[in-house]
């Protein structure tokens, strides 16, 4: 028989448990709660880092790090030399790499000073010039090839009220050779108290020479290049056209995006900043000493970290062997970059975390919460046995229990 001291601890503790279920319903989407979430997912991925599911469908990925040894021994530059960079995507693609990652700012052109005497009838310094002149034959040049890798290249925008992409000295050059080499978003979203990058931003709103378009993030980019080729290219231009501003003069749009986008065998949703739109990182960085390897766990080498400097050289000092049918991120990690950025993995360059946003993508898609059923009805029977636990053994021995429970 229910002892009525017993029953009325029970009721007492039910009645709590469900005010406080309301509560944290009503106020849900608050930063506090959202804040409480987000720990709650970085741990978890610190706790599941470098466990990486063997997916034979997912080409391997190889980072070819500016490390500051590299950067060093280019005699530490301002931006990245055009012809290193020239011999990086070369050797890339020499190799018959699966998808080649450009994750440099290219809006700046290597200046002409004191050369204006040797580089009469040039636009561009020589660098700069058979960098362009290689994009801009470079989809003739793989009309005559069996394998011939689509490159993404980093789009970078202006500080504007309204966003602006940056001009290029390569724009003329990536027309001539689209969809082979494309422009894309290289900006994730930050989060405003902790600086910290959790959530990708699928594709930017902006306009280019005042004209409206949409420029889609390179994870969502290499994704879709992945499991669809170019040949859904025009198909992803129509599902991003929703997101395109009705003009360069800030007025808002009037139609309302749909909830999902359908890119071949890609489903992304259209929100922002909620869990559908994590990253779940796996891949730290450790910032050990070069080169680096990250297997899965049929012990295949998923990720490999590569010092950029002999794959700089013309020719390459180091085999293109391993990054044949890879996806070839070319970044930098050096200190004068300024291109690290806190995760909940801790700090990593941002070439790093674009493969961790691609392999995400790639590997589970986008986290799917629980349906709202599911969710009270998990809630009411948890509140419903610490209520019990509590009514039966007391707060003390209760407790106890309880947390042993959630160890377990």
């Amino acid at each position: 028989m229910i002892q009525p001291q017993y029953y009325r601890r029970f009721m007492i503790n039910m009645g709590v448990g469900l005010g406080i279920f309301l509560l944290a319903f009503l106020f849900r989407d608050s930063a506090f709660l959202m804040g409480i979430e987000n720990e709650g997912i970085d741990t978890l991925m610190q706790i599941r880092q470098k466990v990486i599911p063997a997916n034979d469908n997912i080409p391997p990925f190889v980072l070819l790090d500016i490390d500051d040894k590299t950067h060093q021994a280019w005699n530490t530059p301002m931006f990245t030399p055009r012809d290193r960079l020239f011999h990086l995507i070369k050797a890339a693609v020499d190799a018959e790499a699966r998808l080649v990652i450009v994750d440099v700012d290219l809006s700046r052109e290597t200046p002409m000073d004191g050369l204006e005497k040797y580089t009469k009838g040039l636009k561009h310094h020589p660098y700069d010039q058979a960098l362009s002149d290689y994009f801009g034959g470079y989809a003739a040049a793989c009309a005559n090839k069996p394998t011939c890798p689509p490159i993404i290249l980093a789009r970078t925008f202006q500080s504007t009220p309204f966003r602006q992409t940056r001009t290029s000295f390569l724009d003329e050059a990536i027309k001539k050779s689209a969809p082979d080499v494309q422009w894309a978003s290289t900006l994730f979203f930050r989060d405003a108290y902790e600086l910290m990058i959790r959530h990708w931003w699928l594709w930017q709103s902006a306009c280019t020479a005042q004209q409206p378009t949409v420029i889609p993030s390179i994870e969502l980019l290499a994704a879709a290049l992945i499991r669809n080729g170019l040949s859904q290219t025009d198909n992803f231009e129509k599902a991003l056209r929703p997101f395109q501003p009705q003009d360069c003069l800030g007025k808002p749009t009037t139609h309302l995006p749909p909830e999902n986008i359908q890119i071949g065998k890609l489903t992304v949703s259209t929100g922002q900043h909620g869990i559908k739109q994590r990253i779940k990182f796996s891949i730290p960085w450790e910032n050990k000493r070069l080169p680096y390897f990250l297997t899965d766990k049929a012990d295949k080498a998923i990720v490999t970290i590569l010092p950029a400097q002999p794959y700089a050289e013309l020719p390459p000092t180091a085999s293109l062997d391993a990054l044949k049918n890879s996806i070839v991120v070319i970044g930098g990690s050096y200190s004068g970059g300024r291109d690290t950025h806190l995760t909940p993995l801790d700090e990593m360059p941002g070439a790093l975390i674009i493969i961790n946003a691609i392999h995400t993508l790639l590997e589970y898609g986008e986290i799917k919460p629980f349906s709202a059923g599911i969710k009270i009805l998990t809630y009411l029977g948890l509140i419903m046995l610490m209520s019990f636990v509590l009514a039966r053994f007391g707060y003390g021995l209760g407790s106890v229990i309880l947390g042993l429970f959630v160890l377990l």
